[in-house]
């Protein structure tokens, strides 16, 4: 084998020499050696006859074939052409001998000589050079070869040539050759190895065929297993009637093109393929025009590339852009790849379907490249450049068969130009796969990223197409995450199985993005889609949408939407919606997702997207979240967290963040028997919707069942909340709405815990109800048999809102008062609560109830434990149920009325009232919270005052943000007047802030400092029974520091104590013996004996006496009412008309004390005096350390004593 540089990367045997010693060294003669001989051709072959003492090329190429040795011929000054006939004409001027003997045919660095071979029949077919035998090593250069007359005459069964190598030992060269109207094949290779058509260097191009004058076959033929290593190389092959280059034969490991400069080839215009392997391994086609010249369109009538019949390990493209094939402007396929036996071939660094600078289409008419049938296909390698396979008539690539299973796809820029700044999409699907299996497209290694940009489909695949792996691709966007979408979906997957889209390792996931859908099934089965962004850029920080969902799952089965575990889930965020499960789906998982977040859940903003997080349309199975560890999803800034509609059942939603949606948490309309959360831990969603969109805020449901939502479970969630009964995590709607929908499910009776519950749901700190049910979208009789049982429900309803645990009828905080015999209509029929009418604890709580329905029905009654009355339906008190105490079922009597006691073994603390149910258990409807009724302890209750009476939504401020307990002043004494004992009632404002907006847009809270004030606009009850009231803020010890707005700070600041603002009252307090008769019921022993009232820096008011105290044991004392550290000023009792104090028939009362601290001023009284002690019964009253007068003075005395008071 000649020695050939460009073979050099295949496999060779080396001889290894070896000095022999210990033999003598002889000489032997020489043998016989010629130089090499040059013969000139001096007969051009035209005339009559030829010149004496002329030789033709045919007599040189004899003699030099009987000449040992590398010989040359070259041809006489002014001989431009050689004629050569197919039968002797004149002299030897016949067809031309085989070349037989190592010979160099040399035209002249000038001017080609042409070779005209002149067929004087088609009987008599002429042939150009044939090379064979001992001819290694020849070369024919700078010749022109062609038929002068341009027509085919032969068709027989031997094909004419310009030029035949069959030399076994091979080394041919042919360069700076043209050859023309060939009536067979240009050149032809048989069982020769390491010949040259063309070279890299200066003055070896090569010229097959053009227009007008083409060959009538192939431009180059290379056949029989011996012809390896050849090359064909800076030769233009064009117009020829076959194909530019066709190996076939068992030929192997040739060249067609290659890495150096100049190396590459123009195949173009040919009637058959550019290029034809057939039964060829082993071959590297690189650096070509193929179908153009790498500007214009210039196609063969076939293929590109055509590899086929067996042809296997062929290598199309390059390394780099130089040298990258152009494979476009082919009237069909680019490279087409076809037959089961041709395995292992690669495609990798070429242009198909651009111009050599990459960015002007001159597409090939069919597809980029086609694999058909052919196994373990390569496309891209990721240690060269990409692929650009862009502007094609049909797919990018397409690989179709069951024969062509094993086909990988990487590193390859599909619908992209090659700056990759632009999209130059394919007409059809960048990938198309369709009826084969086990295909990889993409991978995790570096580089093995596909881009598929500017498609119809960017991936399709379909058939029955099973076990494709789609990894590590962006589709949709470039290199900078720019969106270029395709012009449907990212990925369509249609009538196919077992496919994987991305994966749980770094690298795996796809980015789908800026499409119509991401990803589309239909009519498949076993997908699983796992770890890839859908919808973002490539850091995952913003949106790059696709304008449809971005998963659909239609029509399919068994489709697992991430899987538990660390990094099982997809980040699926700014798309219409997240996903989408429709028309019959089944056994459909999704799980461990991200759907409108950024990467990480935990951080913000929210990337949203614009319609639901998930939305199941009339299909069943489908499970989102889980109870095993990492299987919940996390929802946020979408539409709906979850929407499940058109007649959907059996869906399970478990262990699922849905937070600060638009829309509902999870919204359940005309589908029935679907449970949300369930009875273990694992199973609880967190429902939390605070969202303000667009600058405003919607009225958010956390659960939304309506028009049709029947026979589904609510169970476990926290809504509104979360574990750890965060504040601020409220639905800005209600917990649950039941809306037109029948036989639901909110909580259980499983109950295993004593401060919460197993199948209950925990339902706080919602703006709206806990829980409504109304008829607004079926009508009437539209809502009936919902049972709410065994929930926690408390802390709902805000300052915008007048609300109620459970709301029956309307969502405006309404409660549907009792009617006798329980005959009314609406929403559950509006079913009667019970009535409780005392509640004791010991070491348990005993309540004692009544309840009036239907007569011989048996109710559920169900009891709660509850820190507060509700202070915001209409009427206030009646309560939410915080902690479920227990169940009794009861039956009514013949009149429709029971009458009983039920006993929980929770012993409830001082302040909390009882509440209560009931369930018709024929109709399944359950009542609205009864009245709350505080809890009769042993010793003293302290009632905390945590409601300014609406101060802070008079100061006019539109920025103010307010969040009022439920315990006003006045409930405070009523309380207090009902329990024996002395009790204590103290305050407990929530701090307020104001919230504006800084110049970056971020709020910023300012806390309201100057006052704890609490208006009160209408008597106060009369104090009846002994009572402290304390103004100090430090006297409640658990003085909340809260959140009273999202996001606020805590408020660390001082603050200082509170003061009282009477403004529409006819007297300030009152403290007397006129005990109410319901009151006394509760508290016959009564007395309102040393009433304190002490430490407010202000009581302030218009009408009446400030202080009036007029019970018969009297031993009031009022300490500390003069501002704060006794300041002077407009502090302590000032501003009512009558006089600041009254004592009337009362004895023993202290105003002010002789300790520091207890002082008190009194300012600023109209007509009455200080202090006014009167009647028979005021005696030993004492009046220490008090200011009368102090700034503005009194109307009056500054102390009068009068009508027989004796102090």
């Amino acid at each position: 084998m000649a020695n050939n540089p460009l073979t050099s990367w295949l496999p060779v045997k080396s001889k290894k020499l070896r000095r022999t010693n210990g033999i003598k060294v002889q000489l032997e003669r020489l043998e016989d050696r010629n130089a090499p001989a040059i013969f000139t051709v001096t007969w051009d072959g035209y005339g009559a006859s030829q010149p004496a003492g002329t030789k033709s090329l045919q007599e040189r190429i004899a003699e030099a074939n009987a000449t040992p040795g590398a010989d040359t011929i070259n041809f006489a000054v002014g001989i431009s052409k050689v004629r050569v006939l197919s039968v002797a004409g004149v002299g030897p001027n016949g067809p031309l001998p085989d070349i037989t003997d190592t010979l160099t045919i040399d035209g002249g660095a000038g001017t080609k000589v042409t070779i005209n071979l002149e067929s004087a029949s088609a009987a008599d077919p002429v042939n150009g050079f044939h090379v064979t035998g001992a001819a290694a090593s020849s070369i024919i250069r700078n010749l022109t070869i062609m038929d002068p007359a341009g027509t085919a005459f032969f068709n027989g069964p031997t094909p004419e040539y310009g030029v035949k190598v069959s030399a076994a030992s091979g080394g041919f060269k042919l360069e700076n050759v043209g050859i023309f109207a060939i009536d067979g094949d240009a050149v032809r290779i048989v069982d020769s190895a390491n010949n040259a058509i063309g070279g890299a260097g200066a003055s070896q191009g090569v010229i097959i065929g053009n227009v007008p004058t083409p060959n009538n076959r192939h431009g180059v033929w290379i056949t029989g297993a011996k012809s390896t290593g050849n090359l064909v190389q800076q030769t233009t092959i064009d117009s020829n009637a076959g194909d530019g280059v066709l190996i076939d034969g068992g030929s192997a490991n040739n060249f067609i093109g290659d890495v150096t400069a100049l190396a590459g080839n123009v195949i173009k215009s040919n009637l058959g393929s550019g290029i034809h392997l057939n039964d060829s391994d082993g071959n590297r086609i690189q650096r070509n025009r193929i179908g153009n010249d790498g500007t214009v369109t210039l196609a063969n009538a076939l293929q590109g590339i055509l590899v086929e019949n067996g042809s296997s390990n062929n290598t199309i493209g390059g390394n780099d852009q130089a040298t990258a094939n152009v494979i476009s402007g082919n009237a069909g396929n680019g490279v087409y790849i076809k037959d089961a036996t041709s395995s292992g071939n690669q495609v990798q660094a070429n242009l198909i379907g651009l111009n050599a600078a990459g960015d002007v289409v001159l597409a090939n008419q069919a597809n980029g490249i086609l694999v058909e049938n052919a196994p373990n296909t390569l496309i891209g390698n990721t240690s060269t450049i990409a692929n650009y396979i862009s502007g094609n008539a049909l797919h990018g690539i397409s690989i179709i068969g069951a024969g062509a299973a094993g086909t990988t796809v990487v590193n390859s820029r599909i619908g992209l130009n090659l700056a990759e700044d632009n999209k130059i999409g394919n007409t059809r699907d960048g990938i198309s796969v369709n009826g084969t299996t086990n295909i990889t497209l993409g991978g995790s290694s570096t580089n093995a990223n596909n881009f598929i940009v500017g498609n119809r489909n960017g991936i399709a695949i379909t058939g029955s197409s099973t076990l494709v792996t789609i990894q590590g691709n962006q589709i949709g966007l470039n290199k900078a995450s720019t969106k270029m979408g395709n012009l449907v979906d990212g990925i369509l997957i249609d009538n196919s199985s077992k496919i994987q889209i991305g994966g749980t390792l770094a690298g795996t996931g796809n980015t789908i993005s800026g499409n119509v859908a991401g990803i589309r099934m239909f009519k498949s089965d076993t997908i699983t889609i796992q770890g890839n962004a859908i919808g973002t850029n490539l850091t995952f920080d913003k949106t790059v949408p696709n304008t449809g969902d971005g998963i659909v799952v239609d029509t399919s089965t068994n489709v697992s939407v991430g899987t538990p575990g660390g990094s099982g889930g997809n980040l699926i965020s700014g798309n219409l919606r997240g996903v989408h499960i429709v028309n019959g789906s089944s056994n459909i998982r999704v799980q461990n997702n991200r759907i409108g977040t950024l990467s990480d859940p935990t951080k913000v903003p929210d990337l949203g997207n614009l319609d639901d997080g998930i939305r199941v349309s009339g299909s069943t199975n489908v499970t989102i979240g889980g109870t095993s560890p990492l299987s919940g999803n996390t929802l946020a800034k979408n539409a709906d967290g979850i929407e499940i509609t058109n007649l959907s059942t059996n869906v399970i939603i478990q262990g699922n963040l849905i937070r600060n949606n638009a829309g509902s948490g999870v919204r359940v309309q005309n589908s029935s028997l679907v449970t949300i959360g369930g009875e273990t831990p694992a199973a609880a969603n967190t429902i939390a919707n605070t969202r303000k969109y667009a600058g405003a805020s919607f009225n958010i449901d956390g659960v939304l069942l309506v028009a049709g939502a029947n026979n589904n479970i609510v169970q476990g969630n926290w809504i509104g909340t979360d574990a750890t009964l965060n504040r601020t995590f409220g639905n800005r709607g209600n917990g649950v709405l039941i809306d037109g929908s029948f036989n639901n499910l909110i909580g259980g009776t499983k109950h295993t815990n004593p401060d919460g519950v197993e199948q209950g749901n925990t339902i706080a700190y919602n703006w709206q109800n806990g829980v409504a049910v109304i008829e607004d979208s079926g009508g009437l009789g539209s809502a009936f048999g919902n049972r709410i049982w065994g929930n926690s429900i408390f802390g709902n309803g805000s300052y915008k809102f007048s609300s109620l645990g459970i709301n029956l009828n309307t969502t405006g905080g309404f409660v549907d008062l009792n009617d006798a015999g329980d005959v009314d209509l609406g929403a559950n029929n509006t079913q009667n609560f019970p009535e409780i009418t005392k509640a004791d604890v010991t070491s348990t709580t005993s309540i004692d109830f009544k309840l009036n329905g239907v007569a011989g029905r048996t109710y559920r009654v169900e009891f709660y434990g509850t820190d507060e009355p509700n202070q915001t339906g209409s009427p206030t008190e009646y309560g939410q149920g915080k902690l479920f105490l227990g169940a009794q079922d009861i039956t009514l009597d013949g009149t429709g009325n029971f009458t009983g006691n039920f006993v929980s073994p929770t012993a409830l603390q001082p302040l909390w009232v009882v509440t209560a149910t009931a369930t018709d258990l024929t109709t399944n409807d359950t009542s609205e919270f009864s009245k709350a009724m505080y809890v009769n302890t042993p010793g003293p209750n302290t009632y905390v005052v945590n409601n300014d009476g609406g101060f802070y939504t008079t100061l006019g401020n539109p920025n103010l943000r307010v969040l009022n307990g439920t315990m006003t002043l006045a409930r405070a004494i009523e309380l207090a007047n009902q329990h024996p004992g002395t009790d204590r009632i103290f305050f407990a404002l929530r701090p307020q802030v104001t919230v504006t907006t800084s110049t970056t847009g971020a709020p910023v809270f300012t806390y309201v400092r100057d006052s704890r004030t609490v208006l009160i606009d209408t008597n106060l009850p009369d104090i009846t029974d002994t009572v402290v009231i304390d103004g100090a803020r430090a006297a409640w010890p658990q003085n909340p520091v809260d959140l009273p707005y999202p996001g606020a700070p805590a408020d660390s600041g001082a603050a200082p104590d509170y003061t009282l603002k009477f403004r529409n009252a006819t007297n300030g307090i009152v403290i007397s013996d006129n005990q109410l008769a319901a009151d006394k019921l509760l508290n016959p022993n009564a007395t309102a004996q040393f009433v304190i009232i002490r430490n407010f820096p202000e009581i302030t008011g218009i009408n009446g006496f400030g202080i009036t105290i007029k019970t018969a044991k009297g031993g009031a004392n009022l300490q500390n009412i003069q501002g704060p550290g006794g300041l002077t000023g407009l502090n302590g009792i000032n501003g009512f008309v009558n006089g600041a104090v009254l004592i009337d028939n009362s004895p023993n009362n202290i105003i002010g004390g002789a300790d520091v601290g207890q002082g008190i001023t009194i300012n600023k009284i109209g007509t009455g005096s200080g202090v006014h002690i009167t009647g028979a019964l005021s005696t030993g009253n004492l009046v220490q350390q008090t200011k009368i007068g102090n700034v503005f003075g009194v109307g009056g005395d500054g102390i009068l004593i009068d009508n027989l008071a004796s102090n």
